[in-house]
């Protein structure tokens, strides 16, 4: 078992026809929050890894000296999960072994987050130190914070990923390339996550409305065929050997049509990415701002 973490959204606004997302952290010209894969936006870079706070140690834990590279190493540590925290989890947890990192197959696993009566309030630290780290680091782009944080902290809760760098400290040998949300360590392996929601706003009332089936597939196929170009554009400093795509879906049927849509992608769009696919329930409506 395993260790297990911006975002790229599409909407449909129903009624008007439109493609572009009628929503205020949207790329021009997408239907993607900035920020996330396909973002052109220039990172900030720093003058090297930052070391990372999770209480599941990456590995990168000594001084940062030139030409230092964030990896992550296998404590060994096998706690049963998923490991409490914000939020109620239920479904596939603790998927990731030998059977995924040994292998090139694609694979996709489904959980559900309840948040049923709890109060979102990231100043009360309810989420892993890296979920938080990656709060308070923010992102490159939009509102996208919470929902990398959370996704994150899925990871972490099921999976056990330790948080290796937040996405404003991620290095990329072409600023204006594909990126990738949040570096993780799984197993002692590095594995770039990108993070996007699934959700079809209607109105600032209704974000969750009827299933778009076509914007769900751009959505998907187009953030998987994203990730091993962000993956070679990654800097040497801060390599990944796997990719990971994060699906936060509003509700089941959204979580259907993913599914739908990985089921009939073509097997070199999917190549060897995994995919973690969330539905939350409850009180969700801070995710989907």
């Amino acid at each position: 078992m395993g260790g297990l973490g911006g975002i790229v959204m599409g909407l449909t606004w129903l009624g008007s026809g439109c493609t572009e997302v009628p929503c205020k952290d949207c790329g021009v010209g997408e239907q993607t929050d900035t920020g996330r894969l396909d973002s052109g936006t220039t990172p900030t870079t720093p003058t090297s890894p930052t070391t990372p706070t999770t209480t599941v140690p990456t590995g990168d834990t000594g001084p940062d000296t030139p030409g230092d590279t964030a990896v992550a190493t296998d404590t060994g540590v096998t706690p049963a999960v998923p490991l409490a925290g914000f939020g109620t989890l239920s479904g596939a947890c603790g998927e990731l072994d030998d059977g995924e990192w040994l292998s090139t197959d694609p694979a996709l696993f489904r959980n559900t987050l309840d948040l049923t009566g709890l109060t979102w309030d990231p100043a009360q630290m309810q989420l892993s130190p890296g979920g938080q780290q990656i709060l308070a680091e923010g992102t490159l782009g939009g509102s996208s914070g919470e929902s990398e944080a959370l996704a994150f902290d899925v990871l972490y809760r099921c999976e056990l990923a330790a948080l290796v760098l937040s996405e404003t400290h991620i290095v990329y040998l072409d600023a204006g390339g594909k990126k990738t949300d949040i570096l993780t360590g799984i197993d002692g392996r590095n594995v770039g996550v990108s993070v996007t929601r699934s959700l079809t706003y209607v109105d600032p009332t209704e974000r969750c409305g009827p299933v778009d089936p076509l914007a769900t597939e751009e959505l998907i196929v187009g953030k998987l065929q994203d990730l091993p170009l962000s993956e070679a554009n990654a800097s040497p400093k801060n390599p990944w050997e796997r990719s990971l795509l994060s699906v936060i879906a509003c509700d089941d049927a959204h979580a259907d049509e993913v599914e739908a849509v990985w089921a009939a992608a073509d097997p070199a769009v999917k190549g060897d990415a995994l995919l973690v696919l969330t539905v939350t329930e409850g009180d969700d409506a801070f995710l989907y701002d």
